[in-house]
């Protein structure tokens, strides 16, 4: 039996008990990160950010934990069929803490395994918006409309890049888009209101800058 107060609360954090196996640990972790709440863009949700990193965070302290006390164990080690989930999750989990550039190395593995995945695609646009590479990014989101145009995530940052990169009309063209798709997501619904009063305030700074330039122009 493996003992420890930081090994069985994260054990217990995942529903296991102590006498486990890391092939039982990691099995348990998938299964926790991919209930359906966390199939789609959930890091709008804080609550939902707070429980994938609890679960994530369990998951790598228990295997630390197991590959010191059990000799010749290699946490390392993961079977072709779960690899793309694992490196999803760690790509996820560091866009969580705001570690863009592991976020972007872990993605990209994942990508590499599944390169149709909608959700990859999707957070590496998010990872490159918030880097400010807005050209980079705006082709992730096209892509993954392209290939699901009823995906409201995918439109809805699709948006939110043009806003950052300027592109009002462009931002106000796609925010309509996600509204016809009528999402029910409350923080979805969320973001749309917020976006769409920061394209109003912008272009009416706009516009207040235009008449001032004009008047001086006179």
């Amino acid at each position: 039996m493996i003992r420890g107060n930081v090994l069985s609360n994260s054990l217990r954090i995942l529903g296991l008990s102590d006498s486990v196996t890391v092939e039982e640990i990691r099995k348990k972790y998938i299964e926790k990160t991919n209930l359906t709440k966390f199939q789609s863009i959930f890091i709008l949700n804080k609550e939902l950010r707070t429980e994938f990193a609890k679960y994530h965070e369990a998951y790598v302290i228990a295997l630390k934990e197991i590959a010191s006390v059990q000799a010749g164990t290699n946490p390392s080690f993961y079977p072709g069929d779960q690899m793309f989930n694992l490196m999803l999750n760690q790509g996820i989990y560091f866009l969580i803490k705001e570690n863009l550039l592991k976020a972007g190395e872990k993605l990209e593995e994942a990508a590499r395994l599944k390169s149709n995945h909608p959700l990859t695609r999707i957070y590496l646009g998010i990872i490159l918006m918030k880097r400010k590479s807005y050209y980079s990014a705006e082709r992730y989101f096209l892509k993954s409309v392209e290939t699901n145009p009823k995906d409201e995530y995918g439109w809805l940052f699709l948006a939110k890049n043009y806003l950052k990169a300027g592109e009002l009309k462009k931002a106000q063209h796609t925010l309509d888009k996600v509204r016809l798709l009528a999402p029910i997501d409350p923080d979805v619904i969320s973001e749309i209101d917020d976006i769409n009063k920061q394209i109003i305030d912008d272009m009416n700074k706009d516009k207040k800058s235009s008449f001032i330039k004009k008047l001086f122009e006179k």
